[in-house]
């Protein structure tokens, strides 16, 4: 199925075919399926025929976020800016699209960055925490990730460009992580960088 769903010689019928195919099979959103092969054609038939633009089936994965790990950027800006979907929606461990943006596996940090300053165009919520307690901004720190770490702590600057980890920014962090590179709490405030700094 998934190579019918990546061939590119197919008609939007086959498409939606296939992608029926895989929700009958797999028990997933048609809509979540479509989202993740970028396949705008399909999600506007769906919308059409009535399908719910947050239905996130068995995956508990909402569009947005199908689309952006599919590497459809223009599939999620088409999502939130012509068919209303909640910007905010989350998955099933509670990540927003913000969070899934810092973890994703691109070509470039240029088209990362291009991805988190969509999301937050669109009016994200960047205070939002997932299951394990994290911001998107502390899980880019979590993972040594300089560059987003500093483009998402934009509003923590100091002005002279570095970031400021604040006790606001640190409230909701929690006493210990499960993330490999960082053993505690300890070793992530000790961490500085010319980027990131606690103050």
């Amino acid at each position: 199925i998934h190579e019918r769903l990546v061939g590119s010689e197919m008609c939007i019928r086959d498409r939606y075919i296939t992608c029926c195919l895989f929700v009958y099979l797999l028990g997933y959103s048609c809509i979540v399926i479509a989202a993740t092969y970028g396949y705008i054609d399909i999600i506007e038939l769906l919308i059409n025929f009535g399908a719910d633009v947050e239905d996130k089936g068995r995956s508990r994965n909402p569009p947005i976020i199908a689309a952006l790990e599919g590497g459809h950027l223009e599939v999620f800006e088409y999502l939130v800016d012509q068919i209303g979907a909640d910007v905010n929606s989350t998955n099933c461990d509670e990540n927003t699209c913000l969070h899934i943006a810092v973890n994703l596996k691109v070509e470039s940090v240029s088209y990362q960055l291009q991805i988190i300053h969509s999301i937050i165009d669109r009016g994200i919520n960047q205070t939002r925490v997932n299951r394990k307690g994290l911001t998107a901004l502390q899980l880019a720190l979590l993972n040594h990730n300089r560059i987003i770490s500093q483009e998402l702590g934009a509003r923590f600057s100091d002005g002279d460009g570095e970031v400021i980890l604040t006790e606001e920014l640190l409230q909701n962090m929690p006493s210990s992580f499960t993330n490999p590179n960082v053993g505690d709490q300890a070793n992530y405030l000790s961490m500085t960088t010319s980027s990131v700094m606690y103050k």
